[in-house]
């Protein structure tokens, strides 16, 4: 069995934990912070199959360290009689150092030359160095471009990543014999992976801009969904929804705070009402949601914060009251 690494999102693992365990039917856990860690005879169906991973390596070596010097005295002794030929290091920081990613991949790469091994800046043995605050995983990059999905070519404004829909469907508990509504559906990601998780009984809505940009993306995949162009102001006559699941509009610098307002009071005042099971949002400004839910009868059962970059995000999940 050989050790593996996933990074994945951050306060998330628990997603990719549940995804590696049915692709592969092995015990994963969390490492650190964005970085599950398992042992695998092979990985093919997670490099294939995967969605809720940004990348994969083996794990070689896992250490901690105070500085750059730590993290060059532990790399001497490692065994790198696997580049065979050429390699090229490459570094992933996150935290806060008194060095940058260059200098690490720039050293590290001079003590695995020192071996009489070529750096090859092209090569395709990259020998792979995360840091996240001070732990060090020392490995071999097998895949860095899992979070990518090819059915992507229109990509709008406030729209969500892959891999976030797929976890927010996840800890949605999303089934794919369940309808879905996304009533602010942009270009259609949410759908479309649930669609690529089997759902069929799949709707959207969204002005008509959005609209013609999630039907080229669902086209793309190959995946039928229910579009519809519609104003913020319609009520879905559809009364058999399980479960609602969206990335709510939240307020920037250059929306209008009224507008903004006024279209969450209806989406919890009015579309949540269809849903019979589960509403399931991401959203920017959880204290005001969870008034407005709070107000309306839904009930908070999960709630996971996470950045992206520097923004803040969570994901909640509500359960309808009966009788609202």
């Amino acid at each position: 069995m050989t050790k593996f690494v996933v990074k994945t999102i951050e306060n998330l693992e628990d997603v990719a934990i549940n995804e590696i365990r049915e692709l592969l039917n092995e015990k994963a856990s969390k490492l650190c912070k964005g970085r599950v860690v398992f042992d695998a005879d092979k990985i093919d169906k997670i490099v294939k199959n995967a969605k809720s991973i940004y990348a994969v390596y083996e794990l070689i070596r896992e250490f901690e360290f105070l500085s750059i010097e730590d993290i060059i005295e532990n790399i001497k002794d490692v065994d790198f009689s696997f580049i065979c030929s050429d390699f090229v290091v490459r570094c992933s920081r996150g935290g806060n150092h008194n060095f940058n990613s260059n200098e690490v991949e720039r050293r590290v790469g001079e003590i695995i030359a020192s071996r009489g091994y070529k750096v090859n800046l092209r090569s395709n043995r990259i020998v792979y160095v995360d840091l996240i605050k001070n732990i060090c995983m020392i490995g071999i990059l097998i895949s860095d471009n899992l979070g990518k999905r090819s059915y992507r070519v229109k990509i709008i404004n406030q729209s969500i990543k892959p891999i976030i829909a797929y976890s927010l469907l996840r800890i949605s508990d999303y089934k794919k014999k369940e309808s879905l509504l996304d009533p602010f559906c942009k270009d259609g990601v949410i759908l479309v992976e649930a669609g690529l998780l089997g759902g069929k009984k799949l709707y959207g809505f969204d002005n008509e801009n959005n609209i013609r940009n999630a039907r080229i993306n669902a086209a793309m995949a190959k995946i039928k969904i229910n579009f519809y162009a519609q104003d913020e102001s319609y009520d879905f006559k559809e009364k058999n929804i399980d479960r609602i699941i969206t990335s709510i509009p939240f307020i920037t610098k250059r929306s209008n705070e009224n507008r903004i307002k006024k279209i969450l009071e209806n989406f919890f005042g009015r579309t949540c009402r269809h849903a019979k099971k589960i509403v399931g949002i991401i959203t920017r400004n959880d204290s005001h949601v969870k008034e407005l839910a709070e107000k309306y009868g839904l009930k908070l059962i999960e709630n996971k914060s996470f950045k992206i970059g520097e923004e803040n995000n969570s994901i909640m999940v509500f359960k309808p009251q009966k009788g609202n």
